[in-house]
């Protein structure tokens, strides 16, 4: 991962439940990546919120590859 190869610890979540795992096990995150839409219908916006309830020193960041076609 190019992250890890920065010396930056990364962590994948596919979904909320494991990234507030994740979160917990870091004891939070500097960064959060997340798309706006998730695959599994979560939103990520509200993923990220309820990140930042828990830890309020995450800096979100959202992407999306979505495109109107």
């Amino acid at each position: 991962m190019q992250l890890s190869a920065l010396n930056y610890n990364a962590e994948v979540a596919p979904y909320q439940t494991r990234a507030m795992l994740e979160a917990q096990k870091a004891g939070g995150f500097d960064i959060v990546l997340s798309d706006v839409l998730l695959a599994d219908g979560e939103r990520g916006p509200a993923v990220v919120e309820t990140l930042l309830a828990r830890f309020p020193n995450i800096h979100p960041i959202f992407m999306t590859g979505y495109a109107a076609g």
